[in-house]
């Protein structure tokens, strides 16, 4: 409290001397410093006066230990014997009073949601946390759920004023011109007049990357559907936010020529790595792979199994994974300093792109505009999210659907990425056990399952990728094979009879061949399983 003296009577450290007797009027600072403190006390908790009980308590008057409302300071100082023995304290506002939800599960106890239950991400009352309900979940106080609610909040709101709205905004302006352009165009096309019709400069380009850049294709898919062999899917043990009824669509841009699957893969290994780990393998183009495993030295091979080049992480820690740009360049995740770096140059150089406060890269993945897709976790490991970046710039931020679910499980488990031709992005969540499928705006489409009694064991999806047909690859390192979706998470197919053995890391050349990854072999397998168009 501020404290208010007369000034025959020596204040206490630090205390604001003022003469506050009624017949000079010289308490009127007092005053002002009462209806400064009332308007800042106007979100506050108030604490009443004791005097008429109605109206808010400024000051304290410590010789009566009463608190007074402004209009009751003056009649305390009027029928004071002593006016000048008082001493006057304004009172500190409180804090605001929290206004605790109710719970709906004991509705009947009518108890107060005071912690927040991070896995079910609900509020919990007392009752619900000693429950079997959240037995072994992660419970925080309010205060801290109230804290990362803001962070969203925070970040969604800067997402609309700095990208989304701006983007609205031009797209808007654009869309104006595409009419005029287009009876621009049938007039060219009646048009006789050949300097005109020379000089044409198409706006196709301009428009189309507007669209590809700003809009991603809004589509929903039904439920899972497995082939007749598969039966029902299983429901995850997360929370996770799951999809709206959909609808089946069609992709987004035109695929290349189809390409017929084979009855039957086959394959060839390429090389044996020398990791007892491998866990990653990315392609430079139809000749060369990177790979990389639990040491520091990341290995570039050509598909004569020859080793041409050995690259080492800055930090001398093995690589979480790694990805290669449209130019060539190795980029790779180095969780130590919690860093992405590239490689590129001759002579080379390491350099970090990627580094961001309170959160870890894991997995990584180039798109075909050029951006990085990066899996992190948060630094207590208990949250995950995908981050878009366009070089070191955060673009976009996708870790809750739109009931406020987190998307992924909260674990530190590996979530290999990777973008599909039709622009979804396409992760393989090994802790809950599915394949996460997302437009390019971040909006859950589909997740997809498998029933155990499909398999012999759990499906446990590691490595991802997609081909130039659109369809979707993941490794399921406990049956030991390859399951094939296509872009609306349909089964098509699976590959089990390529010897696979501890299948991890996944990618795809221009020509679909599949490289396989194998765990504790070391080995990189080729795989055909379509038929070579000429």
């Amino acid at each position: 409290m501020t404290n208010l003296t007369h000034r025959g009577r020596p204040g206490r450290a630090n205390h604001w001397n003022r003469h506050v007797g009624w017949e000079s009027l010289t308490f009127l600072p007092l005053f002002k410093q009462v209806f400064i403190t009332m308007s800042s006390n106007s979100a506050q908790d108030v604490i009443l006066c004791n005097v008429c009980t109605t109206s808010a308590a400024q000051v304290n008057c410590e010789n009566c230990q009463v608190k007074l409302c402004s209009a009751c300071l003056c009649n305390h100082f009027s029928n004071a014997s002593n006016k000048d023995s008082h001493i006057m304290s304004l009172l500190k506002p409180r804090g605001p009073t929290p206004f605790y939800p109710k719970c709906q599960t004991h509705s009947d106890l009518a108890l107060d949601c005071k912690c927040h239950c991070q896995d079910c991400d609900t509020p919990v009352c007392e009752s619900c946390v000693s429950s079997t309900v959240h037995k072994g979940h992660k419970i925080v106080d309010m205060k801290t759920a109230l804290q990362n609610k803001k962070e969203v909040l925070q970040r969604d709101l800067q997402e609309l004023e700095t990208n989304i709205y701006p983007a609205y905004q031009k797209i808007a302006s654009t869309l104006s011109e595409i009419p005029k352009s287009i009876t621009d165009l049938k007039a060219l096309m009646d048009s006789k007049d050949i300097r005109i019709v020379s000089t044409y400069k198409s706006r196709n380009d301009e428009f189309r990357k507007l669209l590809l850049d700003k809009f991603s294709p809004q589509k929903f898919n039904g439920n899972i559907q497995n082939d007749h062999q598969n039966g029902p899917p299983s429901a995850s043990s997360f929370a996770l936010e799951e999809p709206v009824t959909p609808r089946r669509t069609t992709g987004a841009e035109p695929s290349p020529t189809k390409r017929p699957q084979l009855d039957e893969a086959s394959f060839t290994t390429v090389c044996n790595t020398g990791y007892k780990d491998l866990h990653s393998v990315a392609c430079v183009d139809d000749e060369k792979i990177w790979t990389s495993g639990l040491n520091k030295t990341m290995k570039l091979f050509n598909l004569r199994g020859n080793h041409e080049k050995s690259m080492d992480t800055t930090s001398g820690v093995a690589p979480l994974d790694i990805t290669v740009t449209k130019c060539g360049d190795l980029v790779y995740v180095d969780y130590r300093k919690g860093t992405v770096n590239i490689i590129k140059g001759t002579p080379t150089s390491d350099q970090v792109i990627i580094r961001r406060n309170k959160w870890k890269p894991r997995n990584v993945c180039t798109t075909s505009s050029g951006d990085f897709l990066v899996v992190m976790v948060s630094d207590d490991d208990y949250k995950s999210q995908i981050v878009r970046f366009s070089d070191s710039k955060e673009k976009q931020i996708i870790q809750f659907g739109d009931t406020g679910k987190p998307l992924f499980s909260s674990t530190i488990s590996s979530k290999y990425i990777s973008e599909n031709r039709n622009l979804d992005i396409c992760v393989s969540d090994s802790e809950a056990n599915a394949v996460v499928v997302l437009t390019q705006a971040g909006k859950l489409r589909f997740r997809y399952p498998v029933s155990t009694s499909a398999t012999k064991k759990e499906f446990k999806p590691i490595g991802i990728t997609t081909d130039s047909q659109s369809r979707i690859l993941a490794s399921d390192l406990n049956n030991r094979k390859i399951h094939i979706l296509d872009q609306d998470g349909q089964f098509l197919g699976s590959i089990d009879n390529c010897q696979l053995e501890t299948p991890w890391g996944l990618c795809v050349d221009s020509r679909d061949n599949l490289f396989v990854a194998e765990y504790n072999t070391g080995d990189v397998k080729k795989i055909q399983y379509y038929k070579q168009t000429n």
